[in-house]
């Protein structure tokens, strides 16, 4: 009886020394993952243009977006351009969001969160919150495309094309002297792409204002 004992007691330990080591070892799909996810959000932001990069965003996953926010979320937490009020915001957006943020309204359209976009527009102005919470870039000056001053010589006549509407009319982020004019036909809307967090509808065009 005294030696059945002792060999039950062998087992136990060997079982509890293979579940051991297969709870310190790290799964390859998590390993694997974690490259395709830093692979995915490098190519991510290779693209320059931000209509295109709006565009593939919305192709992200839940958590590719939770992923590539708080990517872009760590270059100005501490930025020494920012005041502590500013930055206690960004933090704030930080500390929100989820991979189930993106995917669950009822999370998105919280009180915290209409609290944090409060704060956000008392202390940033649109450029910086464009910048920080509209767009993936680095500074203000990556925000607008360059313009060509020099056209080609006979240049091919392009077919018509309607482009992508750029904001939201109901929340305007248009830059300058700009505005959000309603959408009438001249661009195709986008029911994302606008406002905090790319979450608003994208539903008009930043227009230049007409002087009577």
């Amino acid at each position: 009886m005294k030696i059945i004992k002792i060999i039950a007691a062998i087992l136990i330990v060997a079982v509890c020394s293979q579940s051991c080591q297969k709870n310190n070892s790290v799964p390859s799909q998590v390993t694997s993952s974690s490259i395709t996810d830093n692979a995915k959000l490098s190519e991510f932001l290779t693209i320059s243009s931000i209509d295109a990069q709006k565009t593939a965003y919305r192709l992200l996953g839940s958590s590719e977006k939770y992923l590539v926010w708080t990517d872009h979320f760590k270059k100005f937490e501490n930025s020494p351009a920012l005041t502590s009020g500013q930055k206690e915001v960004v933090k704030g957006f930080m500390n929100i969001i989820s991979p189930a943020f993106f995917e669950n309204d009822n999370i998105a359209n919280s009180e915290a969160f209409a609290i944090l976009e409060y704060k956000m527009k008392q202390v940033f102005d649109k450029g910086d919150m464009l910048l920080i919470f509209g767009s993936f870039k680095n500074n203000k000056s990556e925000l607008s495309s360059p313009v060509t001053l020099v056209a080609p010589v006979n240049p091919p006549v392009p077919p018509p094309s309607t482009p992508t509407c750029g904001c939201d009319y109901a929340d305007d982020w248009c830059l300058g002297t700009s505005y959000c004019g309603g959408s009438t036909g001249d661009c195709s809307e986008t029911p994302s792409g606008c406002g905090t967090l790319l979450r608003k509808a994208c539903d008009g065009l930043c227009k230049d204002y007409v002087p009577l």
